[in-house]
């Protein structure tokens, strides 16, 4: 029975990076080739050639490295605002879900302030809120 596999492919990541893709609005972008890129880039960011062969060694997606650079072009030439405003509109969406409470204490008048990041998505954001001094 076993004689009969040629391979096996440990495609865990790509199964849960697709859904984050999914979840940031990407997938209105309809291309494999952005698809591909993107989980590549978050499970081992590396140059576009050892993409390629990471992409054929883990997920058997053949894709060369003259398509890529295609790709790429095109994206930045007709797409680039589309990628652009929906990562804002997901930062917006995860920024509208943070809340901050402030109290003033009756005996000082003084006020305390803290923002509570709870899930990982609001986690993700605090570099921006540090940065911002919000």
């Amino acid at each position: 029975m076993l004689d009969n596999i040629d391979s096996v492919l440990l495609n865990d990541a790509k199964l849960r990076l697709d859904k984050v893709y999914d979840s940031i609005g990407l997938n209105e972008i309809d291309n494999d080739i952005l698809r591909n890129l993107f989980i590549v880039r978050l499970c081992q960011s590396m140059s576009k050639m050892a993409t390629t062969e990471y992409l054929k060694s883990h997920f058997n997606e053949d894709l060369n490295l003259s398509r890529i650079y295609r790709y790429l072009n095109l994206l930045y030439n007709t797409q680039e605002e589309t990628v652009q405003s929906i990562s804002v509109d997901e930062v917006i969406k995860v920024a509208k879900t943070i809340t901050t409470i402030r109290l003033r204490l009756p005996l000082n008048n003084k006020t305390i302030t803290r923002t509570m990041m709870l899930t990982q998505k609001q986690q993700m954001l605090k570099p921006l809120f540090d940065y911002l001094g919000a």
